[in-house]
């Protein structure tokens, strides 16, 4: 009796044992792998190259540059803008191969911040979010545009967006008043003329990467008659004729 309640109890153990192995097992399928401090940085890095990116079309050879942070297979969107000469259009990228003047460095460009980003691991490879602040209109006023929901994939070529989602206006709680507001503002952006005689400075993502090496410019101030100002402000552009554009997200 004794012999038959000891190979009983073991049985049990052993029971209890594969059953907590595959429970542990199968949470962490459902987390995917977990990430290292390098992961969660160079896919920082990504969230902001994405910016440079999106900001400046012709510089980020003409879309493409955008284009080539998402998987083969990547979208934006729930629906989904995919396959990388869409993608590059969504970047200001045109069918004669111009870019749209909202997507040139200068007087037109709405400039993306992404804020607060939050990681975690997944069974596609990882999720993310963060916030999207705005700096739009001929002040260069600064706004909330809701958030990103990510989910990344580690490629060959290092992480890549395999999905990105906007959530904006009424559905991240955006005022109808201040939606229309926005809505002004990027319009009486796209009417500012750009001054042909200020050069603009290097690509910055370029020339971290070694590959844009012309000298720095200074930056003169922007407003007409002030005079030059070394480190001074502004929104400064050597763009196309003014004319409205994509003006993505």
């Amino acid at each position: 009796m004794r012999k038959w309640m000891l190979i009983s109890g073991g049985a049990c153990v052993a029971a209890c044992a594969l059953a907590f192995a595959v429970v542990h097992a199968q949470q962490r399928g459902g987390q995917g792998q977990k990430l290292t401090a390098d992961d969660k940085e160079e896919i920082r890095e990504l969230i902001h190259r994405y910016m440079y990116a999106l900001d400046n079309c012709p510089e980020g050879n003409t879309g493409y540059d955008y284009a080539d942070l998402y998987t083969d297979d990547g979208r934006f969107g729930v629906a989904g803008t995919s396959g990388r000469e869409a993608l590059a259009r969504a970047a200001g990228r045109r069918e004669d191969g111009t870019c749209a003047p909202a997507r040139f460095r200068g007087p037109q460009t709405q400039i993306h911040v992404n804020v607060g980003e939050v990681i975690v691991a997944s069974p596609e490879g990882a999720r993310g979010t963060s916030y999207l602040f705005m700096i739009d209109g001929p002040g260069g006023d600064a706004y909330w545009d809701g958030w990103y929901e990510d989910i990344y994939a580690r490629t060959p070529k290092g992480w890549r967006f395999k999905q990105r989602v906007h959530v904006s206006n009424e559905r991240a709680g955006i005022p109808p008043a201040a939606l229309q507001h926005r809505r002004e503002m990027a319009a009486a952006s796209t009417v500012m003329p750009a001054d042909p005689t200020i050069p603009i400075s290097r690509n910055a993502i370029k020339w971290v990467d070694g590959i844009d090496n012309r000298p720095l410019q200074d930056t003169p101030s922007y407003a007409p008659g002030v005079g030059a100002r070394q480190g001074g402000a502004g929104r400064q552009g050597g763009g196309p004729p003014a004319g409205a554009g994509q003006r993505g997200r």
